[in-house]
């Protein structure tokens, strides 16, 4: 047994345990950047999520045995962050479920599991099962979060609708004691989110447990906010939603629920698979007439047209439909590339500060087939996470073979995917003697920066942000 030194002589331990506690709280905690954001443009770019996530530095662990027992336990409480959602929606180094899974952690992680869930994913695939069926994590409270742009058909400002399938399919782990959804629109449609939100009272969610949770009604379980956002969204002006010139007002409205002491079974609880889909009436936006690519223009257009930025909507499409007049020009001819702009820094962003996913975000996915991607887990294609971590584990071969060619063919053997060399030819793998368990003990830290850093993964490792 390894004995604890008292450490009389540390100023650090002469602070009440309270006190220490903070520090060792403050000093292992993810916390958001206070040197970088987001593009203001960016989907993802909302408050709470405006900067990426700093690990804690665990150097403070090694200072001594002491320290290491007293604040240890702070490595596996934290709180996680998963986007279901297309590539395209997310920050390019999302937290990655597949980097996750194979976290190696001594204890179970505590979480708290926050998820943005477009709902093509939530209510069509398996994802969110996949998620809350990680091994190393221990969840104490689930939110879902439908953000204005997750809703079906939103650039066509199509009625909101929501199946509960999914909700009767998924079964949280016996661990979970609260879960909330908050479902976002922009806020002239605040009443279509409302009728929604009267008929999802009437849901239950199951635990594996069997115990169900239950909403906590209009009291303690439901709440409204509102915030304000840029109306370029990932390289497209949205016109049609501006409330004030390049400005967006959304409401969130949020229900809750919780463990109730009812013994009413599942079954009478269980509700039909209906569809929400409020018809409610809109006031018509006769000033805009959609166009080939929907109530929004391309940035690059607005900078060919000359349009000064904070030019308000009604003129802005004055000017765009001058300019395509006096050009033959479609709003199609504008169309910006999609997945290389998402995330797309306007002039005055062109700084360190700002965050910028050109590299991250390259197309040129050919080289690697992720095993595990055609299974459909944790959304598959439809996310594409499988792909993206296969391909940081063959990056990391290919950096091998500029420095150790004996290290990177060993290394080759524990490669999770199929990879192709220059030439379109098929690089052997998983060929040799090591097994499943031994290859994720190497090198794993040293691929974690391209699998995702949304979160902190309780493995003590520096530099691994899953």
């Amino acid at each position: 047994m390894v004995s604890t030194m008292a450490q009389a002589s540390c100023p650090l331990f002469d602070l009440p345990p309270e006190l220490r506690v903070q520090i060792f709280e403050l000093v292992l905690t993810p916390t958001l950047s206070k040197t970088q954001r987001y593009p203001r443009s960016s989907i993802w770019n909302r408050p709470g999520h405006d900067r990426p996530l700093e690990t804690g530095s665990t150097a403070l662990l090694r200072a001594c045995r002491r320290i290491y027992d007293e604040a240890k336990k702070f490595l596996y409480q934290t709180s996680l962050t998963f986007y279901l959602t297309s590539l395209a929606r997310r920050p390019a180094r999302s937290l990655n479920p597949h980097a996750v899974e194979r976290w190696k952690a001594s204890h179970p992680v505590n979480t708290d599991l926050e998820v943005f869930a477009q709902l093509y994913i939530l209510e069509n695939t398996t994802a969110l099962q996949d998620i809350l069926d990680l091994p190393p994590l221990q969840i104490r409270s689930v939110s879902i979060t439908i953000r204005h742009t997750d809703w079906w058909f939103w650039e066509h400002d199509a009625p909101l609708k929501l199946h509960s399938g999914w909700s009767q399919d998924s079964q949280f782990p016996a661990t979970v004691t609260k879960f909330t959804m908050h479902l976002e629109t922009v806020s002239r449609k605040k009443n279509e989110v409302l009728l929604i939100t009267d008929e999802l009272g009437r849901w239950v969610f199951r635990r594996k447990d069997s115990k169900i949770l239950h909403w906590l009604g209009k009291d303690d379980g439901q709440t409204e906010r509102t915030w304000t956002g840029y109306s370029t969204l990932n390289a497209q002006r949205w016109l049609r939603d501006e409330a004030r010139p390049e400005q967006i007002d959304y409401t969130i409205i949020s229900l809750t629920w919780g463990l109730s002491n009812s013994n009413r079974s599942i079954s009478s609880e269980r509700v039909q698979n209906l569809v929400i889909e409020p018809l409610a009436s809109r006031n018509p936006i006769s000033h805009i007439t959609p166009e080939e690519n929907g109530d929004a223009v391309c940035v690059d257009e607005l900078k060919a047209a000359n349009i000064p930025k904070g030019t308000d909507k009604d003129k802005t499409l004055e000017l765009c439909r001058d300019y395509r007049q006096r050009n033959s020009l479609s709003s199609i001819h504008h169309a910006s590339h999609y997945e290389r702009d998402v995330a797309g820094r306007d002039e005055d962003e062109k700084t360190a500060n700002v965050v910028d996913e050109t590299e991250d975000r390259d197309d040129d996915d050919g080289e690697v087939l992720f095993e595990e991607s055609h299974d459909g887990k944790y959304g598959g294609q439809n996310t594409f996470y499988g792909i993206l971590y296969g391909k940081a584990h063959f990056n990391h071969y290919l950096e091998l073979m500029q420095t150790d060619r004996q290290a990177a063919k060993l290394y080759l053997r524990t490669l999770p995917c199929e990879c192709f060399d220059e030439n379109g030819s098929l690089i052997p793998s998983g060929q040799g003697s090591v097994t499943r368990d031994e290859e994720w003990e190497t090198s794993e830290d040293e691929v974690s920066d391209a699998s995702g850093d949304e979160g902190s993964d309780g493995s003590g490792d520096d530099d691994s942000d899953g």
